[in-house]
C-alpha cells in the first residue's frame, strides 16, 4: 500500500511535458534516448543474460536427464551405488547421459548401464 501511495505521489507532481513523454515512450521504448555508450552497455548486459539463460537451460536439461536415468535404474530394480549416483549427477555431457539411458533399457545391472 505504501509503495502504491508513493507511486501516485510521484505521478501527481510530474509536468504535462513529462507525462506526455512517458505516455509516448511506454508505447514504444525505442523512443527513449540512448547514448552509444549506454546502448553498448545495455547490449552487453542483454547478451550476458541470454548466455546465462542458455547455460541454465542446458544445465537443467542435463540435470533432468541424470535424474531420469537414476529413476529408470531404480524402477528396473538396478539400484546404482552411491558412487554411481554421484557420477551420474556430476555428468555434464549430454551424449554420455543419452548413452547411459539407452543402455539402462537392457542392462542387467547399474554397472552395465554406466559402463
Amino acid at each position: 500500500a505504501l509503495r502504491e501511495a508513493q507511486r501516485r505521489a510521484i505521478f501527481s507532481v510530474l509536468s504535462q511535458r513529462m507525462i506526455a513523454f512517458l505516455e509516448e515512450t511506454t508505447m514504444d521504448v525505442s523512443k527513449i534516448p540512448e547514448t552509444p555508450r549506454v546502448r553498448a552497455v545495455r547490449e552487453q548486459y542483454e547478451a550476458f543474460i541470454a548466455r546465462s539463460e542458455a547455460r541454465g537451460r542446458v544445465e537443467g536439461q542435463l540435470g533432468g536427464k541424470a535424474e531420469a536415468l537414476l529413476a529408470f535404474l531404480d524402477a528396473r530394480g538396478l539400484a546404482p551405488s552411491e558412487a554411481d549416483r554421484e557420477r551420474v549427477l556430476a555428468c555434464t555431457d549430454a551424449e554420455t547421459l543419452d548413452r547411459w539411458i539407452a543402455r539402462a533399457a537392457t542392462a542387467t545391472s547399474a554397472a552395465d548401464a554406466l559402463g
